[in-house]
C-alpha cells in the first residue's frame, strides 16, 4: 500500500490501537497459572501473535486496494461497477479483521475487571464476529452474480448442486457439534443450543453459501474472460476467496470444541494457533495477488 493511501494511515491505527489493548492490561492471572508462564513470557507470546495479526490485515487491506484500483481502470463499463462491489466486499472483510479484534480485546478488559461482565461479553464478542463476514459476503455475491449476468455465463446445474449439498453436509456437522456436549455449550456460548443454532449457526451457514456459490459464479464468468493471463489473475482471486470460506467453516468448527482445546498443552495450542494465522495470511496473500495482477494488465 502506498504510504498516501488512507487506507495504509487506517492499517497502522489498527495495528496500534491492537497492540496497546494486547499489551496494557495486566496478564490474567488464571493464565499465567495454568500455562505455568512468567507475565514477561506471556508478553513475548503476546508479541508473537501481532505479527502474523499485521500481515493478515495488511494482506487484506492491500488485496482491496488493489481490486479497488482494478475497479477504477475499468469503471467507464459495467463490468467495473461489478468489480467494486467485490471491492466493497473485501474492505468490508479487511475492516472485520482489526475491529473484530480490538473489540474482542476491549470486551476481554472489561470481563476482567467486571467478572458480572464475562458471559455477556462473549455472546456480544460471538454476535460480532458475525456482522462484518455475513455484509462482505453480500457484497461480494452480488458482485459476482452481477459479473455472470453480464457475461450472461451461469454455473452449472451439477456445481450448484455440488455447492448446495456440501453446505447442507457442513451445517449438519456443525449443528450436531453444538448439541453434542450441553456443558462445552455453555462454556463456548452461554446460551441453549436451539438459540446458538438460531441465531449464530443458520447465519453461518448462510455466510458460507454466499461465499461458497459467488466463488462458483466467479469461476464460471473467469473462463470467458479472454486472456490466459487474466484467467490467471481470477482464479489467483477466485483460489482465495474460496480459502476465506474455508478456514471460516473450521474456526467456527473449532469454537464448538473450545473445552477440547483449552485441554491441551501451551506447545499444542500455539502450533494451532500459528498454523491457522499462517493459513489465513496466505488465504489473503493469494487474494492480494490475483487482484494485483489484475491490475497490472489493466495499466500495462
Amino acid at each position: 500500500m502506498k504510504v498516501k493511501s488512507k487506507i495504509f494511515y487506517w492499517y497502522v491505527a489498527f495495528l496500534l490501537a491492537f497492540t496497546l489493548l494486547l499489551l496494557l492490561p495486566a496478564p490474567d492471572k488464571a493464565t499465567l497459572i495454568k500455562y505455568h508462564l512468567s507475565a514477561a513470557g506471556l508478553r513475548m507470546l503476546d508479541l508473537t501473535f501481532i505479527v502474523p495479526e499485521a500481515l493478515i490485515w495488511f494482506a487484506a487491506f492491500y488485496g482491496y486496494e488493489k481490486m479497488q484500483r482494478y475497479s477504477q481502470l475499468i469503471k467507464t463499463g459495467d463490468e467495473g461497477k461489478q468489480i467494486a462491489k467485490l471491492a466493497r466486499g473485501l474492505l468490508i472483510l479487511a475492516i472485520g479483521l482489526p475491529v473484530n479484534a480490538i473489540f474482542g480485546a476491549i470486551l476481554s478488559i472489561i470481563a476482567a475487571h467486571e467478572p458480572a461482565f464475562k458471559n455477556p461479553s462473549v455472546i456480544i464478542g460471538n454476535y460480532a464476529e458475525l456482522v462484518f463476514p455475513l455484509l462482505a459476503f453480500v457484497w461480494i455475491s452480488m458482485g459476482a452474480r452481477g459479473l455472470g449476468e453480464l457475461a450472461k455465463t451461469q454455473p452449472r446445474l451439477w456445481k450448484l448442486n455440488t455447492t448446495a449439498l456440501a453446505v447442507i453436509i457442513l451445517g449438519i456437522a456443525f449443528c450436531s457439534l453444538i448439541v453434542l456436549d450441553h456443558r462445552e455449550l455453555r462454556t463456548t456460548y452461554h446460551m441453549s443450543p436451539e438459540l446458538v443454532m438460531l441465531t449464530l449457526g443458520i447465519p453461518y451457514m448462510y455466510i458460507w453459501f454466499l461465499g461458497l456459490f459467488a466463488s462458483v459464479e466467479l469461476q464460471t464468468y473467469s473462463r470467458k474472460v479472454a486472456g490466459v493471463v487474466y484467467r490467471h489473475g481470477w482464479n489467483l482471486l477466485i483460489g482465495g476467496v474460496v480459502s476465506i470460506v474455508l478456514l471460516s467453516i473450521l474456526l467456527q468448527y473449532l469454537s464448538t470444541l473450545s473445552t477440547w482445546l483449552t485441554s491441551l498443552s501451551l506447545g499444542w495450542v500455539l502450533l494451532l494457533l500459528y498454523a491457522l494465522l499462517l493459513l489465513l495470511s496466505g488465504a489473503y496473500i493469494v487474494v492480494a495477488l490475483g487482484a494485483t495482477r489484475l491490475t497490472k494488465i489493466e495499466e500495462a
